[in-house]
């Protein structure tokens, strides 16, 4: 494990760019990170918590009708891990699945108009 500084956001795609996977957080998944990752083809391999926060890299892929890097248990987390990182041709197909796929993922107006109701409705009903 390599610990780097925090660094400028282009630095910082690069870099993600150059991994040949990501691991998701357990319990609090990098819902910046993950999207991040997936605009330059990253592969993340998450485990879905039982909270909303421990499950923001499985809706993305949800979303982009991809799920082998969803883990269903902490050996799978493992396995899947380790064979994004050893398998090039399979990292390789991942990596060009999400690419094909992440589009779905970046400016969605209906997720802004859905933030709107939300937050419209949230007013209307706060306590006077």
């Amino acid at each position: 494990v390599v610990f780097l500084p925090r660094m400028p956001a282009p630095e910082f795609l690069n870099l993600i760019a150059l991994a040949d996977v990501m691991l998701d957080t357990v319990h609090f998944n990098g819902m910046n990170t993950s999207l991040e990752a997936f605009s330059v083809g990253t592969p993340v391999v998450t485990l879905p918590g039982e909270f909303q926060r421990g499950r923001h890299t499985q809706a993305m892929y949800h979303r982009m009708g991809l799920g082998e890097c969803v883990a269903d248990s902490a050996a799978d987390y493992v396995d899947i891990a380790v064979r994004l990182g050893t398998d090039v041709a399979h990292r390789d197909a991942v990596r060009q699945r999400i690419l094909e796929r992440n589009a779905c993922l970046y400016e969605d107006a209906g997720v802004v108009r859905e933030f709107e109701r939300f937050f419209r409705e949230a007013v209307a009903r706060r306590p006077s």
